[in-house]
């Protein structure tokens, strides 16, 4: 831990070794710690890769009935071509299922004024002491 004076709600990562105003987490996705400054970008970030994922949900269903066609026509096809518009999709579902957990929690912290360090090591529920 950093030996300086750290203003109140000043958390240190041991990841990056340096001192981050109301410390949210550190991200491993971004290397990067979530605080104060940069929190908005992270929810950008959130909201930007579901929408994607939400995307590629929907349109990769549009593409499968051309390859099913290409299939059942006895034309060659790719066998990647296959697996990216069959299978991926239900991998992305599972991102997208992840990433919406991680938007709510971020909406949570939010609204409760609290990091998610907070709200893990606080030892009552009340918000009362964090104005």
């Amino acid at each position: 831990k950093c030996k300086i004076y750290r203003p109140y709600r000043t958390g240190h990562c041991s990841r990056c070794n340096i001192c981050v105003t109301r410390i949210d987490h550190h991200c491993a996705f971004l290397n990067n710690c979530v605080g104060s400054n940069n929190q908005r970008y992270f929810c950008q970030f959130l909201v930007y890769t579901a929408w994607l994922l939400m995307m590629y949900i929907c349109c990769a269903p549009l593409a499968k009935q051309n390859v099913i066609n290409t299939i059942f026509n006895g034309e060659s096809f790719n066998v990647s071509i296959v697996f990216i518009f069959m299978f991926l999709p239900f991998i992305a579902a599972f991102f997208f299922v992840f990433v919406m957990g991680l938007i709510l929690g971020q909406i949570q912290t939010i609204t409760k004024n609290r990091t998610f360090t907070e709200i893990k090591f606080s030892k009552d529920t009340t918000d009362d002491d964090v104005k």
